[in-house]
């Protein structure tokens, strides 16, 4: 599976890597693995077959696309389909217009079934997954003595196979 990201700035993503060494430090149990990819917030499930069109479309079009605003103001805990801590993200006009806009504009190349469809897409930047529940007091223990909110921008999108996390593909957004 591929999936669509956007990265977070340099700023939003020093703070993000404070987080996970703190929780790794702490020795904060779970699948830490995601913390070889940019801190980034998923945007979309790629169609492998259409990834060469979406790439070619996208580095087209990201020349329109400015750097997203984006509010990290709170941490929070899924616990399906995987237990995970996260931070939260406010929808803003802005990152949900973009994020509207990939899935009308790219749909026939994605795969709109999934969790970042538009109505079931809840933003996140993921500390720890799959943590053990009797792990998530001390998770939560520990980001929170990293001051909120974090405010930085998605200056990059990029395409990441979601088994090996290999960037596949990016742009930045410059405009």
């Amino acid at each position: 599976m591929r999936v669509l990201l956007g990265f977070l700035a340099d700023d939003g993503r020093a703070a993000v890597q404070q987080i996970w060494s703190a929780l790794a430090r702490e020795g904060v149990a779970g699948d830490h693995n995601h913390r070889t990819v940019n801190p980034h917030i998923s945007l979309a499930i790629v169609h492998e077959a259409h990834q060469s069109a979406l790439e070619q479309s996208l580095t087209n079009d990201a020349k329109d696309l400015n750097p997203i605003p984006v509010t990290l103001p709170f941490y929070g805990v899924f616990t399906s389909p995987r237990q995970v801590v996260f931070l939260g993200v406010t929808v803003t006009n802005a990152l949900y217009s973009v994020h509207r806009t990939l899935h009308e504009t790219y749909g026939n190349y994605l795969d709109l079934e999934q969790l970042t469809a538009p109505t079931s897409w809840i933003p996140h930047c993921s500390l720890v997954l799959d943590i053990a529940e009797r792990d998530l007091p001390q998770a939560i223990e520990v980001c929170q003595d990293f001051p909120l909110p974090i405010e930085t921008h998605i200056n990059r999108l990029a395409i990441v196979d979601n088994i090996t996390l290999k960037t596949m593909w990016s742009v930045d957004l410059l405009s």
